[in-house]
C-alpha cells in the first residue's frame, strides 16, 4: 500500500476497495481502536455479502474471543484462529500430539508429552505441558518454528531433518496430523 492510501483514520481505511486481496490488515498498540474499526469492518463486510459468506481469522485465541464478545452478526463459529479453522473445516480430527504413547516407547530419548486433543485447541495444555515437558517436546517445537518460518527442509541441521522424517512416518502409520499440519 503506498503511504498516500495508508493515512486517514482507521475508518477511512476500512471504507475502500480490499477486492484484489480481500483481507485487511489492522496494526496498533493497545487502545487505538483496532478491535472496534474490525467489528465495523466485519458488519461492512456482512451486509454487503451475507453471514454465511464472511469468516474472521485471528492470530490469537484472545482476539478472537474478543471479537466473539463483540455481538457480531455472524456465527461465533465462523471467528477464530487459522488453526481452529483448519481444525474444524478437518471434522475435529483426532491429533498426533495425543496419541505418543507408542512413539515414546520406541524413542525414548525422543519422548513427547500427550497433550488434551481439545487442551491443545484451547490452549489448556500449556502449563501441563510445561510441567511434564519431554526430551522430543523441545525437538518438535523446533520443527514447529522452523516450519512457521517456513525454511525448506533442505535447509534445516541434519538431526532435524532426520527425526522430522521419523515423526512423519509414525503420523504416517497411525493415520494421524500434527497440530500444525492442520494448516
Amino acid at each position: 500500500m503506498c503511504n498516500e492510501e495508508a493515512t486517514g483514520t482507521l475508518d477511512e481505511i476500512g471504507q475502500k476497495d480490499h477486492s484484489v486481496t480481500s483481507e485487511y490488515r489492522i496494526f496498533g498498540p493497545p487502545g487505538t481502536g483496532k478491535t472496534t474499526n474490525l467489528t465495523r469492518q466485519i458488519r461492512r463486510a456482512v451486509d454487503r455479502y451475507g453471514p454465511a459468506s464472511v469468516l474472521v481469522t485471528s492470530f490469537s485465541r484472545a482476539a478472537a474471543t474478543e471479537l466473539i464478545g463483540r455481538d457480531l452478526p455472524i456465527n461465533p463459529n465462523r471467528i477464530g484462529t487459522l488453526h481452529s479453522h483448519c481444525y474444524h473445516a478437518l471434522g475435529a480430527p483426532l491429533v498426533a500430539e495425543s496419541c505418543v504413547d507408542e512413539w515414546n516407547r520406541e524413542n525414548p530419548r525422543l519422548g513427547l508429552t500427550a497433550i488434551k486433543r481439545q487442551g491443545k485447541l484451547d490452549g489448556e495444555a500449556a502449563e501441563e505441558a510445561i510441567e511434564q515437558s519431554k526430551d522430543g517436546d523441545q525437538v518438535l517445537q523446533q520443527l514447529s518454528r522452523y516450519r512457521g518460518l517456513l525454511i525448506p527442509i533442505k535447509d534445516w541441521p541434519l538431526a532435524l531433518r532426520q527425526i522430522e522424517s521419523k515423526l512423519n512416518r509414525y503420523k504416517r502409520d497411525i493415520l494421524l496430523m500434527y497440530f500444525t499440519d492442520h494448516i
